[in-house]
């Protein structure tokens, strides 16, 4: 066996080894074997996005950065680099520029989803770009609010006449979130609906819940206690064009309690 051909397998054998490191969620080993295997082979794009997905579950993000933009110098159709590098962007960012620059590569790893057929991962994309845009328009609207703040501080001693000053104040008035209604939350889990379905009581729940419900729980209504059967649920299409809707003009109700979408590492 060649030196070339020797150094090649031993490489890979350090990869599999941060593979099953990574599984048994030990990064910090898995990271040590990943940097063996670039130390031999430095030209393999997967293994700096293998180690870049460690250093984000260890929230070492400047790290991130790096491993998943030498990822991407190498392989530009390496998929979960740009990914992993949208994740971290977005929990460094402190600017809008900074936002923008983690979209378009949350951007740039959906167009590659799309052309490879890899819808799995392109509804990740999907829900990271979500969140994304729900950040920037939270960032926006603190910016927003905080020139408003700067703009009376500094106007209102100036303004006297109540006729000027009530001009100003509808120019420069706050946007306050909308707030959730009621209707558009399920009454298990409380949170936004994303697949409502309603039962032959007339009320409707998120259909995982009300899966979970009915056999964990028992077959009954949770708002009514009238005996239901799953199997006669029906999909709520007026419900889930509504929260659509709802989401459109409320970009920040895309923020949820869960984090960013993971990436499963490279096998």
């Amino acid at each position: 066996m060649s030196n070339k051909s020797s150094r090649s397998k031993k490489d890979i054998e350090y990869k599999e080894k941060g593979n099953v490191y990574f599984s048994h969620k030990d990064y910090k080993k898995a990271i040590e074997s990943y940097t063996k295997a670039i130390k031999i082979n430095p030209k393999e794009s997967i293994y700096f996005s293998n180690r870049a997905r460690c250093h984000y579950i260890l929230e070492n993000y400047r790290k991130v950065l790096a491993d998943s933009s030498k990822a991407i110098d190498l392989n530009s159709s390496n998929i979960k680099a740009y990914i992993v590098h949208a994740q971290a962007q977005a929990k460094l960012s402190q600017t809008l520029n900074e936002l923008f620059t983690s979209l378009n590569y949350c951007k740039s790893a959906s167009l590659l989803a799309k052309k490879t057929g890899q819808f799995t991962i392109l509804d990740q994309c999907k829900e990271l770009k979500h969140k994304i845009k729900a950040i920037l328009y939270a960032k926006q609207h603190e910016i927003r609010e905080q020139t408003i703040y700067e703009l009376e501080k500094y106007y209102t001693p100036l303004i006297r006449r109540s006729q000027i000053f009530e001009k100003f104040k509808k120019f420069v008035k706050h946007q306050p979130y909308q707030q959730i209604s009621e209707g558009l939350t399920c009454p298990i889990s409380l949170l936004l609906f994303k697949d409502p379905i309603t039962t032959t009581s007339g009320f409707s729940y998120e259909k995982e819940e009300l899966y979970l419900h009915l056999t964990k729980v028992g077959g009954f209504d949770p708002m009514t206690r009238e005996p239901i059967e799953y199997k006669h649920a029906i999909k709520n299409h007026v419900l889930t064009a509504a929260v659509k809707y709802f989401k459109s003009q409320n970009p920040w109700a895309y923020i949820a309690d869960e984090p960013l979408p993971s990436v499963e590492i490279n096998l």
